[in-house]
This record gives C-alpha cells, structure tokens and sequence, in this order.
C-alpha cells in the first residue's frame, strides 16, 4: 500500500503539508499519476516527486524521508536559486537552484534538513562531508569522496564509508577534504567560509553512522 508513502513523504516534504494525515486525495492522486506516467503538471514538481521516490526506495534516504517528514517541522522544496552554489538549504527551505532534475542536489540539501531537524544546521565542513557521502549513498555521484590529486587512500576510504561507517575513515575524509576532493577544486570551502568543524561534534557521533 503506497498511500502512506505519498502522504508522509511527497507530500510533506515537498508541499510542506501539515499534518500529513490530512493531506487531501486529489494532492495524493496528483502525484500518483506523476508515478504512473500521466501526469501534465510543471516539471519542477515532476522530477522532485520521481526523485523523492528513488531516494525512498533506499534505506537511507526512507529514514531522512522519513524524519523529515513526521517532524513538527515544514521542510519546503523550492527551485530558486541560492546565493551562491548550485544548491542551498536555508530557514527549512530546500533550494533546488533551478537544477529541479537533479538528484543529487535534492539529496545533498535534504541532508543539511536533517542535520537542521537534529540541532547540527550551520556552515562547516563537517556538514558539507556528512552531505557528500549522503549524496553518494543514494546517486552514486562520488565527488566529495574523490581526490582531484589521484590519493588512493582518499579514494578507497571514501568508498568504505559508503559501505559501512568507520569514525576513524570519516576523520580522514573531514581532514582531507579540502585538500583533496573534487567539489573543492577551486577553492569553494575554504577555511574563511567553512569552518572544520565549529560545534566541536565527534566523529563518532556522525549522523551517518546510524542510517
């Protein structure tokens, strides 16, 4: 049965509907049809239901989905553009920057929600890596986990984290993120912008670590 699906999820978290409990049926029906290939709506509303879906369909992306969505919260999707980036989360507002068909921004920015709903919202790198392997979890986009400067070390560990989280692989990561990953090639989180890790939270207390 998809129904609580649509309600607790697309709904919620994509139209900010509260509670979803009372989601209406014709809100329900309409994002139905965008599941069954009948829909005639706008774009934006098409490609972030289809990738709220594919997101759910994995264990990691239902229990974000999930807490987002039965939060007293009200998360929002937007496809505005941010200040800067291709992405941005900002007051529990998901900004898509008019990239709507982009999975890997929609689950990158619906991380920095759930770091928001657990009391972790804030610029730091220890954010932006949570988000970069949350990302890679649930597309396959391995950036952030990717050396621009060919370290196999940087490599394989970030692949492990994708299997299993280890505190110890994700401090490394975190300590050498700037130095080594991809999105970073241009000098986009620099230690002016992003701090390493300004709420002093342990590495062993990631948010990854139980999804």
């Amino acid at each position: 049965d998809n129904s609580p699906y649509f309600r607790r999820i697309v709904c919620a978290v994509a139209f900010g509907c509260k509670p979803y409990r009372l989601v209406s049926e014709d809100v329900v029906s309409s994002f139905k049809g965008i599941l069954a290939g009948n829909y005639k709506g706008d774009k934006v509303t098409y490609y972030v239901a289809k990738n709220l879906e594919t997101m759910y369909k994995k264990a990691e992306g239902r229990k974000v989905l999930d807490a987002l969505s039965e939060s007293r919260k009200t998360f929002n999707i937007s496809n505005e553009n941010p200040s800067s980036g291709d992405g941005g989360y900002v007051n529990e507002k998901i900004l898509l920057g008019n990239r709507h068909g982009s999975l890997v921004i929609l689950s990158h920015e619906l991380f920095h929600a759930y770091q928001d709903l657990k009391g972790r919202n804030g610029r730091s790198m220890y954010n932006e890596v949570e988000a970069y392997i949350f990302q890679a979890i649930i597309t396959g986009n391995t950036d952030g986990i990717t050396s621009r400067n060919g370290n196999k070390k940087y490599n394989s560990t970030g692949k492990g984290l994708l299997k299993s989280f280890s505190a110890k692989d994700f401090d490394y990561i975190l300590n050498s993120f700037r130095d080594e990953a991809v999105p970073n090639s241009r000098g986009t989180y620099c230690e002016e912008r992003y701090k390493l890790n300004p709420r002093n939270l342990k590495v062993w207390k990631s948010l990854l670590k139980d999804l």
